[in-house]
């Protein structure tokens, strides 16, 4: 999600340069919402939060943090 995220400009990602991921509880059945948001879009380097929640009851499943080098 992060990766689809941050390539909706013209300008294409070289790689990820830091990732760091919190699994906060297990993700069995049921339906998830993917969300990924770019927070900043620099000269150089892009910072994106992503998060996966239930959809019945929004609890926060896993959340992680992205910087892809441009």
């Amino acid at each position: 999600a992060a990766a689809m995220a941050v390539s909706t400009t013209d300008r294409i990602a070289k790689g990820t340069v830091y990732q760091h991921t919190h699994f906060l509880r297990p993700a069995k059945g049921g339906d998830f919402i993917i969300a990924a948001e770019v927070k900043r879009f620099g000269k150089s380097s892009a910072y994106i939060d992503c998060a996966v929640t239930f959809a019945s009851s929004g609890e926060l499943i896993a959340h992680g943090v992205l910087e892809f080098a441009i």
